[in-house]
Formats: C-alpha cells, structure tokens, sequence
C-alpha cells in the first residue's frame, strides 16, 4: 500500500514538471504563459535593479516571486497592482521596477479589467475578490497556500471562476481570468 503512495506522488511530480515545460498543454495562450511568462528561462530588465532588495534569509522564494511579478507585469499591462495580506516591499518593489505607471492598492474596493491582485493571506472581503474573479484580463497570484484557511478560500474562489487558466503548485497559484477560454487546471513547477 505504501508503495501505491509513492508511485503516485511520483507520478504527480511528474506531471507537474511537464507541464511546467509546456508539455501537455493544449492551449496555445495557456502554452505561451508557461513558457514566455512563469517558467521563462531568459534575464528580464529588471533583474538586475530588485537583487539589491533581496533579503538573504528570504533570498530563494523572495528572488523567484520578485522576478515572476516582473516578467507579469513587463509583458502584460496591469493598471493595478492589489495586495492582500501582509506583503513584503520587495515585491511592490518589483511591481514598480516592470512598470512605474502601475497603480498599487492595499484593499480590493473596486477591482477593474487588468489588475494582478496578490493574495497573500485571508481576506475579509469575499463578494469583492469573487466577483473579481470573473472580470476579464484579471491575474491573480495567491502565496502560501500551505495554510489551510487561505487554501480553503482560494479553492472556494477557484470553483466558481468560469473561465481562464489556473497554474497551480503546491504553495501558490497563478489564475488567469479570460472570458474566450474554458476554464482550464494545471499543476506544474512554478
């Protein structure tokens, strides 16, 4: 029985590592997000301008994080940057060195089309993220899904987004909300 257990947690870090490659993804946007975006192997502008922020006890997690809102935000245009929970200045750093016109909130009042809203804990505001769940063009990367509260509500949230793509790993959560594509769940390497 246990040996069952081991091949399938082999078989699912195996799939992860495919699909983090592209492999098994069908969808040409979904295929040009793991590639071009989350899993993007050349150095972006702004790699050079966050490492001085980069705290070194936080140093792995922080630098992979900081760089993948800089490849978010360098190639798609976000109006605003909102962040949920307790976030470090590192990334709102980031944000601001891919794009300085970017607005940055603390709260999700009003969520409009082409906001990446990071949630990085328990938020009071359930109606507001759920319906921003369903705005076209909104990214929403959820971190330290480890906790069992704030992967309860994210899986809440996740069930009743209708369409776009969700990138999914063991501790965080890349959703991209788009209208023209069925809603679509892959577990990869983030």
């Amino acid at each position: 029985m246990k040996a069952l257990g081991l091949f399938d947690s082999f078989a699912q870090w195996y799939k992860r590592l495919r699909h983090s490659k592209g492999f098994g993804i069908h969808s040409p946007f979904a295929f040009m997000l793991v590639n071009e975006i989350i899993n993007c192997r050349c150095r972006y502008y702004g790699y050079d301008d966050i490492e001085p922020y980069i705290d070194s006890m936080k140093g792995r997690k922080q630098r992979r994080l900081a760089r993948l809102l800089i490849r978010l935000v360098g190639r798609i245009s976000f109006k605003k940057f909102i962040i949920i929970g307790k976030a470090d200045d590192v990334l709102i750093k980031a944000v601001e060195i891919a794009d300085s016109r970017v607005e940055i909130e603390r709260d999700v009042e009003e969520v409009l089309s082409l906001s990446l809203i990071y949630v990085v804990g328990l938020c009071d505001a359930d109606e507001e993220l759920s319906a921003s769940m369903q705005v076209d063009g909104n990214v929403f990367v959820f971190d330290g899904l480890c906790d069992s509260e704030l992967r309860k509500q994210y899986e809440n949230l996740v069930s009743e987004c209708r369409h776009g793509v969700v990138f999914e790993d063991r501790d965080m959560s890349i959703v991209f909300v788009c209208n023209h594509l069925p809603f679509v769940k892959y577990s990869m390497i983030i």
